[in-house]
């Protein structure tokens, strides 16, 4: 028999602490084997859940057909992504501005963990189960390592870089997350959760694709690396609560060390979107990485 479950997690969104949020119409079914390695099967618009809160649990054909392709167009550019593996539509009435038709996406992702799964045990004061989140992400995740000081440190150094990776690839083909908020951030640096988004075809540095998002936080002045900068103001937060046994300033400076690079880095991660697109590498992730340093002295910018 299977039995769904909703994950809880909480989150900062628009640089503000939201408090508890969760799967509000995601249900997990499960977890299949992809290549000797196991992905979770996620429904996501099939009916509320115990974190629905006020929501009806639904998700409008409109949605979900702009997740299915774009996750795939993603997933096809060589950016780590959820995948969709099939939708359903259905006669189902959806009330949101208008009337709209209901669907259900099936997708898979190699995990629904993120940032904001670990803050909510933190600012709860839940020792114990954050541990034993951070030692359930590295079992399935990272095998050879051990639940110790060093592999929590390694755990976080993969979500730093894979994070900064991701980013620098959104730059280079003109993607912008139209809610990057901790609770729609992988703990794998995977792009997760297609709400609002966009692709800025040409350059305009007020681009701004979520129309809720009326201070342009995400992608406020395109020139200065605005998703990287999140990027890092995220990481700063989630990796004030992520680990219980080690101090975390000291080892994000660390970790943050090994990939602070010059200022030409980042002009060139800054043109990317004004002139041709380059191939996705190690200089334009190294530029990514350095913006994601700089975050982290202006993680306060969306409180502004």
């Amino acid at each position: 028999n299977i039995q769904p479950i909703a994950l809880v997690y909480a989150g900062h969104q628009f640089g503000v602490w939201a408090g508890q949020l969760g799967d509000g119409r995601a249900m997990t079914l499960g977890e299949i084997d992809v290549a000797g390695e196991l992905w979770d099967l996620q429904l996501k618009g099939a009916g509320t859940t115990p974190y629905s809160r006020f929501g009806d649990g639904r998700a409008v054909l409109r949605s979900s057909i702009s997740e299915y392709l774009c996750s795939e167009a993603m997933h096809a550019l060589g950016i780590d992504t959820t995948r969709a593996l099939c939708l359903i539509n259905s006669s189902t009435p959806v009330y949101r501005e208008s009337v709209e038709s209901a669907a259900v996406v099936c997708r898979v992702a190699r995990s629904h963990i993120r940032f904001g799964s670990f803050e909510h045990h933190h600012y709860r004061g839940q020792t114990g189960a954050l541990k034993a989140l951070v030692d359930y992400v590295l079992e399935r995740h990272f095998p050879t390592t051990k639940g110790d000081g060093e592999g929590y440190r390694e755990l976080f150094e993969n979500a730093v870089v894979k994070t900064a990776q991701t980013i620098a690839k959104w730059q280079a083909i003109g993607f912008s997350h139209g809610v990057m908020n901790t609770d729609n951030m992988s703990i794998l640096g995977d792009t997760i959760d297609y709400g609002p988004f966009g692709f800025m075809d040409s350059y305009d540095p007020n681009f701004i694709c979520n129309h809720s998002d009326n201070r342009g936080c995400y992608w406020k002045n395109a020139t200065k690396g605005s998703a990287a900068s999140c990027g890092g103001g995220w990481h700063h937060m989630w990796g004030g609560g992520g680990n219980p046994s080690f101090e975390w300033r000291d080892t994000v400076q660390s970790i943050m060390s090994g990939h602070w690079y010059s200022t030409q880095d980042i002009g060139h991660c800054n043109s990317t979107a004004a002139g041709p697109r380059p191939q996705y590498g190690d200089e334009v992730s190294r530029a990514c990485c350095r913006l994601l340093a700089s975050g982290f002295h202006s993680s306060k910018e969306c409180q502004q």
